[in-house]
C-alpha cells in the first residue's frame, strides 16, 4: 500500500490566526467578524473602516459592497489584492462617533497586485444611511 505523501511535502503547517486583520489587538470574532457576518453594525465610522480593511484582507467583496453608500459605490469592485496587505494605520479620525451622522478616518495601508507595491493613503468619508454608517468615499490628504 503506498503512503499519501502529499502532506509531508507541503511543508510546515501553518498556525491558523484569530486575530482580527484590522490591527485593533482583539480577536476577529469579537473584533470585525459580527460586522462582515451582518450579525452586527458598525457603531462608528472607524469601526466601520476597521471592518471594511478586514474584508478586504479576506476578500469578502459582498461585505464591501454592502457598506458603501449606494449612490456612490462603484459598478463592480474588479479584481481583489489577494497578495497581501500592509498593516492598517489608523492617522486620524474626526466625528463619526455614535451619536454622529458623519465622520472621516484617515489611514495608511498598502497592498501588494501583481508583484507590485500599492501603498494608500487616504480621508475616509462616512455617512449614516438608513441607520447605519456607510463609506461615501475618500480623498489623498494635502501634504
Amino acid at each position: 500500500m503506498a503512503k499519501n505523501t502529499a502532506a509531508k511535502n507541503r511543508g510546515p503547517k501553518k498556525k491558523p490566526t484569530t486575530d482580527c486583520p484590522c490591527e485593533s489587538g482583539d480577536r476577529f470574532n469579537s473584533c470585525c467578524g459580527p460586522f462582515i457576518r451582518r450579525q452586527a453594525e458598525p457603531p462608528t465610522a472607524e469601526a466601520l473602516m476597521r471592518s471594511r480593511y478586514s474584508a478586504f484582507v479576506k476578500r469578502n467583496a459582498a461585505y464591501i459592497v454592502h457598506s458603501w453608500l449606494p449612490s456612490t459605490a462603484p459598478e463592480s469592485l474588479g479584481e481583489l489584492p489577494r497578495e497581501g496587505w500592509d498593516p492598517l494605520e489608523i492617522v486620524a479620525t474626526s466625528a463619526g462617533g455614535p451619536g454622529d451622522d458623519a465622520g472621516t478616518v484617515e489611514f495608511k495601508t498598502g497592498y501588494i497586485h501583481a508583484d507590485h507595491s500599492h501603498p494608500m493613503h487616504e480621508v475616509g468619508q462616512f455617512v449614516r444611511h438608513d441607520g447605519r454608517w456607510v463609506y461615501s468615499g475618500g480623498a489623498t490628504p494635502e501634504q
